[in-house]
């Protein structure tokens, strides 16, 4: 079996098959699912439970038990269940019972869906699955010796990230091709698609992490967030950046500015509602008329106006430099990255 990451500071119980972390999340049960889920709630995995975070923050609302990995196909979430038995599971996004896609996988982790398929990563390698449960069907060999952490899609690609390092391949099937190398004291963790470029959460031995972004065929890392606490899970939609810092919360940054949107033990699994990933062509969540991935937040975390949507002062778009991250526009980092801040 392939070997399994871990990290400093980590406790692990395999008899739980999950990381256990001392912090702790306080949860509240939802209300009974009545509408579609709104655009902008927050997805995110822990240990225990996969929780839904109100849109600018607030306290997680419990939808399903233990999750590892998240992806959203309209008004429903996927999840893995990590174990040597495993299974990926689903469940309405506004809350309801959960029910199994697929079961017997191997310590599965990362999860990405397109065109009513489940891409799943496991110890056996990427395998994908009908949405509706069904024969499953081998993608791509793992690479050795690392378990991949994380996927994304866009267009008929899916990524992967392994160690330090992130992996290309068809959503046919193949072999797997390295298109970022983050070096050997890194570990590159969640990623996403956005504007035609790969985001990619990266985990530092000792020090502080980030968030990169590259083009999608590859190419010169641009750092869009630092100073991170092991950032775990990363999603971006039109409002910005969001990051899960290991066992600690929830953030969320654009244009430079920050702010917790929750705090609690979280892992790797966040997506946003209502994101699409803006590639061409494609979609690792898939937006549908009427869905909550139909809607667009311009703005909502981080206004021009008088206020910003999280009750931070409006943050006029001015042009920036690389160094500073600043600008809307063609103007900054978040011009060249498509980002509205």
């Amino acid at each position: 079996m392939a070997r399994r990451i871990r990290f400093p500071g980590v406790r692990y119980s395999t008899a739980l098959g999950a990381i256990s972390l001392l912090t702790a999340i306080t949860l509240v049960t939802p209300a009974p699912a009545t509408a579609q889920v709104m655009a902008g709630t927050i997805f995110a995995a822990t240990p225990d439970n996969l929780v839904a975070i109100p849109p600018g923050g607030g306290v997680p609302n419990r939808i399903a038990g233990q999750a590892v990995d998240i992806a959203i196909d309209g008004d429903t979430v996927y999840y893995t269940e990590w174990g040597a038995i495993g299974s990926v599971r689903s469940v309405p996004a506004n809350g309801g019972i959960p029910q199994i896609v697929q079961t017997d996988l191997s310590w599965p982790t990362g999860v990405a869906v397109a065109g009513g398929d489940l891409y799943v990563a496991t110890t056996d390698g990427i395998v994908s699955v009908p949405t509706g449960g069904g024969i499953r069907r081998p993608v791509a060999p793992l690479p050795d010796p690392f378990t991949i952490v994380g996927l994304a899609i866009a267009g008929d690609t899916l990524f992967a990230s392994s160690g330090h390092k992130v992996y290309s391949v068809p959503l046919r099937g193949g072999l797997l091709t390295q298109v970022y190398d983050a070096g050997g004291n890194v570990l590159t963790a969640g990623i996403a698609v956005y504007n035609d470029r790969l985001f990619i959460a990266q985990m530092r031995v000792k020090t502080t992490g980030n968030v990169v972004s590259i083009p999608l065929r590859g190419g010169q890392p641009v750092e869009v967030a630092g100073n991170l606490d092991n950032p775990r899970g990363v999603a971006v939609d039109s409002s910005g950046v969001y990051v899960s810092e290991l066992g600690k919360q929830i953030v969320a940054t654009c244009g430079g500015n920050s702010r917790v949107l929750a705090r609690g033990d979280f892992l790797e699994g966040l997506e946003v509602a209502g994101a699409s990933t803006g590639a061409t062509g494609s979609s690792d969540r898939a937006n549908t008329p009427g869905s909550a991935g139909s809607s667009d937040r311009d703005g909502f975390l981080f206004g021009t106006g008088s206020a910003g949507g999280l009750g931070l002062p409006g943050i006029p778009g001015t042009p920036g430099d690389t160094g500073s991250f600043g600008g809307t526009g063609s103007g900054g980092i978040n011009g060249l990255l498509g980002l509205p801040c």
